[in-house]
């Protein structure tokens, strides 16, 4: 294919001594080969610095940056300072991608695309013995404009939050940088480069191969630093009630099924008792909404039911409410 250009493929590396170098052959093996890789070793104690060092030496495309551990966003930030292609690519250190991956990225994408993603495969280790399936696919090329890209992030049917399934022009990361020391770094970032760009395509294929771990944060108990999920999602929806007001009914229903989350994952941690003040807190948050829940049309019944059960059924007034809706007496108009 003509070359469009470089791509910066950033890849954080952290403790992943056995899952690096199946990650690092799979961008190297790239039919695309425009590539500057760059590997953040963000302070690992096992043999990953060395491994990207070995690599470095194998594949003169690789550069390598050794810091103290500071955590993922600030690796992709240093990266993101030193990347000099007209594309940006993210690649987690325990996953790998298919061969073809930004080759068939870049055949797709147009002057007007600024983002291309696909879908992923979920791996999971022998041992789990769990069915892989594939997340975020599309059967054919599609083409969504600015508007209609960001509705789609918000109904997480086919883009998603996650910065690793996609490939961006990297103007859109001018002034844009994933927040320090904070978890669920994406959502602020995926939300602003998506409402940045003019055009995002999906190519219909799954490329991404994720690997599941049950050792990653997403699926640690309960601790403070995961409020940052009901955190960044309120300060989007915000944002979106000035920038797509006719999306808030879409963006309303994402960040009550996030605070849902979050309040499912203290409540499910062995350690509650020590988030008693935070459950109450977003307990509150889904009461005040218990009207706009029961409104809003893409929220299913079922799930309503379970919102006002969650938000704390001893309230004789969510009872009440639930009584109605199960018997389907009222309607609720919007305001």
């Amino acid at each position: 294919m003509e070359n469009p250009g470089r791509i910066s493929v950033i890849v954080p590396v952290y403790n992943v001594e056995n899952y690096l170098k199946r990650c690092l052959d799979s961008i190297i093996g790239q039919s695309y080969d425009n590539l500057e890789i760059l590997l953040v070793n963000d302070g690992s104690s096992d043999r990953s610095g060395e491994i990207c060092e070995q690599y470095s030496k194998i594949d003169k495309r690789i550069r390598v940056f050794h810091q103290s551990n500071k955590g993922l966003s600030e690796a992709r930030n240093l990266a993101l300072n030193y990347a000099s292609g007209d594309y940006v690519a993210c690649v987690d250190s325990d996953d790998y991608i298919e061969k073809d991956m930004y080759e068939t990225m870049l055949k797709l994408m147009d002057d007007e695309t600024d983002i291309a993603c696909c879908g992923t495969n979920v791996i999971f280790p022998d041992d789990l013995n769990k069915r892989n399936y594939v997340s975020y696919k599309v059967h054919n090329y599609t083409k969504y404009n600015n508007h209609e890209a960001v509705r789609e992030l918000f109904f997480q049917r086919i883009i998603s939050f996650s910065s690793c399934d996609k490939l961006f022009r990297r103007y859109l990361f001018e002034g844009v940088r994933y927040p320090k020391g904070k978890v669920c770094e994406d959502l602020p970032v995926i939300y602003e480069v998506i409402s940045k760009s003019k055009n995002v395509i999906h190519i219909g294929k799954a490329k991404y191969n994720y690997v599941y771990r049950a050792d990653s944060i997403s699926r640690k108990p309960f601790f403070y630093g995961k409020i940052y999920f009901a955190i960044f999602s309120r300060d989007i929806v915000e944002n979106m009630k000035i920038k797509y007001p006719d999306l808030k009914r879409e963006a309303e229903a994402w960040y009550v099924s996030n605070i849902v989350s979050v309040l499912e994952n203290i409540i499910e941690s062995p350690s509650r008792d020590n988030f008693k003040a935070l459950e109450y807190r977003l307990r509150k948050i889904i009461q005040k909404r218990i009207i706009l829940i029961l409104q809003n049309p893409y929220i299913l019944k079922e799930r309503k039911q379970y919102y006002i059960h969650i938000a704390g059924d001893d309230s004789l007034f969510l009872n009440g409410i639930l009584k109605l809706l199960a018997i389907g007496r009222r309607k609720w108009n919007p305001s």
